[in-house]
């Protein structure tokens, strides 16, 4: 059995995640864009999400997804042309099929360790 020390603990649940994402997507109407979203350290369960923010506009949460857990959309974004897949602990992505105008904007991944387990305290 391998026993995780409670300053390791600490250690884990406060290392900072280094997030990767696609730098920009140029599409026309009716295309499908795929934006990437990738963290790279250690292996942890993460919750990742989407926002959108548009120019001007408040930042809006378009996704989120707790490891490989069904995605839950904001309703504005729940028509079925938005898709989120977790393809592993590290990496996941969204895509947008058949774009209009409304889709523009920048899309930012955002990602948060969660710990699942059970305590002896």
């Amino acid at each position: 059995m391998k026993w995780l020390t409670m300053e390791k603990y600490l250690k884990i649940l406060s290392a900072p995640l280094e997030i990767i994402q696609t730098p920009m997507v140029v599409k026309h109407q009716g295309e499908e864009a795929i934006m990437e979203c990738t963290q790279s350290k250690g292996e942890y369960h993460v919750m990742m999400f989407w926002l959108k923010k548009l120019p001007g506009g408040p930042i809006r949460q378009v996704v989120y997804n707790i490891a490989f857990n069904k995605p839950l959309f904001e309703p504005d974004f729940n028509d079925g042309r938005f898709s989120i897949m977790k393809l592993d602990h590290f990496k996941g992505n969204v895509t947008v099929k058949k774009l209009v105008l409304g889709d523009d904007g920048l899309y930012y991944c955002a990602l948060s360790i969660i710990w699942q387990g059970v305590s002896g305290w």
